[in-house]
């Protein structure tokens, strides 16, 4: 035992008290609230850890790793004592990644799994893989790489394997372009008339539309609209996963607009910064 915390347990006034080894046990862990299992991890913090780590961005598989081993002994401990769903925890692990590596990671979950349920939220396990992707795929080597190696490295064989992850990864960067570029051709939504107003009667069933940007057929988790907008500073997601301002304050109740998308549009006017 180190010197000072011989010290430091022999000056407490209930040292002396102690008349065995389980009542010595019993004092010392008051003054330890982690060595006990009811006080080791709690849902603020996981909270804290999220928030902390999605403004952080993961260049390797060893940061990812090491945060990956904290992520989990923290929820697991946490679904232990009821204080965490599973959903919950495949949830916040996407939401702990950065806005950059979210976006691959969620365009090559969908490559992989295409028929997957966009209501659905894949496996820890899953998003792992997906995670450790990424992060070696050929695009992000090559984009690191300084030049004079690139050049040396250019003349040797490509081997097929590395071909086949190359194009897996080419596919992956293709669909989210093509779902960004959607977004931007993306007019007013359907259900809006030339004036900016709901027209009663084209009003689009609440469970088939975007709440978003109004658009049919995908919900707004998955939007490629709500992605573009974060991309430029528009809106934002909070560690809860709902859309709010880029200052992390939720929209006023004052602003209306057909979509929570014209609601910022108009939060941005009367505030004077450019959507």
């Amino acid at each position: 035992m180190p010197l000072d915390v011989a010290d430091l347990w022999e000056g407490m006034p209930d040292w002396a008290k102690a008349t065995n080894w389980d009542a010595l046990k019993v004092v010392m862990q008051k003054h330890y609230p982690a060595s006990t299992d009811t006080q080791r991890f709690t849902y603020q913090e996981l909270l804290r850890l999220v928030r902390e780590h999605s403004r952080q961005e993961i260049t390797s598989i060893t940061e990812w790793s090491e945060y990956l081993n904290k992520y989990l002994a923290m929820t697991h401990y946490l679904v232990r004592h009821t204080c965490l769903s599973e959903l919950e925890q495949c949830r916040y692990l996407l939401e702990s990644l950065s806005n950059a590596l979210h976006h691959e990671v969620t365009a090559h979950l969908r490559l992989v799994n295409p028929t997957c349920d966009p209501e659905e939220v894949e496996e820890v396990a899953k998003i792992d893989e997906a995670v450790s992707y990424c992060l070696r795929s050929p695009q992000r080597v090559k984009f690191e790489e300084s030049p004079t190696t690139m050049s040396l490295t250019s003349s040797v064989p490509i081997k097929q394997e590395s071909s086949e992850v190359a194009l897996a990864g080419l596919v992956s960067q293709l669909v989210q372009k093509e779902l960004v570029q959607r977004a931007r051709n993306w007019g007013p939504p359907p259900n809006r008339s030339n004036d900016g107003q709901v027209a009663l009667s084209s009003v689009v069933p609440y469970s088939e539309a975007c709440h978003y940007c109004g658009h049919q057929g995908h919900i707004m988790r998955q939007c490629a609209v709500v992605d573009e907008d974060i991309n430029f500073n528009r809106c934002a997601r909070n560690p809860e996963g709902r859309i709010v301002l880029p200052n992390g304050q939720f929209l006023p109740r004052t602003i209306t607009g057909a979509t929570m998308r014209d609601h910022i549009e108009e939060w941005h006017k009367r505030n004077g910064s450019p959507p």
